[in-house]
């Protein structure tokens, strides 16, 4: 089972985002990052301890995880920054994450936030000459 069809999608879809990370493939090739804005504080924790099966090998694994940042060579948890990730991380087994069943699975969380218009922020409507 994916996070897609997790009883949490439907309560997160709103705060999934994607993001264009263009430093690994750059400007011609950019890697989508699938971010996840802040939460209310029940809801994160429910997300941070949900639990799928990874979508290449099936080991049990957490798709909702906190951003690790390195400062001055020390690794530390990102306080606010939440990301989705499909498979096992990558201290634990590589291939999940490089594998066809990772890859569909994140076009399909992309289709299904860029169909949703989740995580885009609503646009205000334009402000015309005479009501300014």
């Amino acid at each position: 089972m994916a996070l897609m069809d997790h009883p949490l999608w439907s309560e997160l879809l709103p705060y999934v985002r994607i993001e264009i990370y263009g430093r690994d493939g750059g400007p011609k090739h950019p890697r989508h990052r699938i971010e996840v804005e802040e939460l209310p504080q029940p809801l994160r924790l429910k997300a941070l301890a949900c639990e799928v099966p990874c979508i290449s090998c099936g080991h049990s694994i957490h798709p909702i995880r906190q951003r690790q940042v390195t400062r001055r060579g020390i690794r530390q948890t990102h306080r606010g920054a939440l990301y989705y990730a499909n498979s096992c991380p990558l201290e634990v087994r590589v291939g999940c994450s490089r594998g066809d069943a990772s890859r569909d699975d994140y076009q399909r969380v992309k289709r299904a936030v860029d169909g949703s218009g989740g995580g885009t922020p609503p646009q205000a409507p334009p402000v015309l000459p005479w009501e300014v």
